[in-house]
């Protein structure tokens, strides 16, 4: 039990990036287990090719991206979420970063139907499985709405568009050469998603509000359910003046000021009041 509640704890601290990789992390293991004990039932978590047998396992087109085929597959989805969740979360609401998550997901399975119906023999016939698209949608997003800020590896400076056509061109090789096209044609969904989002972010209009909706109501429903009888019991809670002052959101204005300097300087240029005033208003 201490080792449970350890968990829980550590568990608690992390953000929703760090909370979604632990979860891939548990799942991707779970499921390997289960293919070891019975194959048919990992087939059925699995997105399978063509567009008859997905309408059998529609679960299949959101459980297949919280499954790796390999440590390498897992860490390399974990890196590009740790480095999304970054830039994302430190302007956007944890529920939006989901809701891109599952809508590049499901942009990648039907895709994925599409290909391999229309396309047989030129895309893999077997099912796939990652969370590829996600994180693709995450990641090119990313890329272009902060597409001239600046990013520095080992000794070398360069703008973070740059790193999205290189991931572009790498897919772009991989859907017409590749060993597993149908895979790229995924992730190039995935990426197309998170474009599209980023878009219309720069115009005020946030796509992944109706699925972010969805994910509230479900979340409710368990936040119910687990709730004690007596947590319902009314207190009597005082409130000091300036606390409540200074949780009001800042308003858009100081906001898109903001947003402006980070397009301009980067993130890093911000001052700690600047930066707070960031966090409070990604929060519900």
């Amino acid at each position: 039990m201490d080792f449970i509640n350890d968990f829980k704890r550590r568990y608690s601290g992390f953000d929703t990036s760090g909370k979604l990789i632990v979860v891939l992390l548990i799942s991707s293991l779970s499921i390997w287990l289960i293919g070891k004990i019975s194959v048919p039932a990992y087939n059925y978590l699995v997105y399978p090719s063509g567009w008859k047998q997905p309408l059998f396992q529609p679960w299949s087109a959101i459980t297949y991206a919280f499954i790796h085929s390999s440590i390498l597959h897992f860490v390399g989805n974990a890196i590009g979420l740790y480095y999304g969740g970054r830039y994302f979360l430190n302007l956007f609401k944890s529920r939006h970063f989901i809701a891109l998550f599952i809508l590049g997901v499901l942009a990648g399975a039907l895709s994925f139907t599409l290909g391999t119906s229309i396309a047989p023999y030129f895309f893999n016939k077997g099912g796939i499985v990652g969370a590829s698209a996600g994180v693709y949608a995450i990641l090119f997003f990313i890329f272009h709405y902060f597409a001239e800020q600046d990013i520095r590896v080992l000794s070398f400076t360069f703008k973070l568009k740059y790193i999205g056509y290189a991931l572009l061109a790498i897919e772009l090789i991989g859907v017409t050469s590749g060993y597993n096209r149908g895979g790229s044609l995924a992730h190039l969904a995935g990426a197309a998603v998170g474009l599209y989002a980023s878009a219309k972010a720069k115009q005020g209009n946030m796509i992944m509000e109706p699925i972010a909706v969805v994910i509230d109501t479900i979340k409710g429903w368990f936040d119910r359910s687990s709730s004690k009888p007596n947590s319902s019991k009314m207190k009597t809670v005082y409130r000091s003046k300036n606390k409540v002052k200074n949780s009001q959101k800042p308003n858009q204005s100081e906001i898109d000021a903001i947003l402006d300097k980070i397009k301009e300087s980067g993130y890093d240029s911000l001052s700690k009041k600047e930066k707070d005033v960031l966090f409070r208003a990604s929060q519900d």
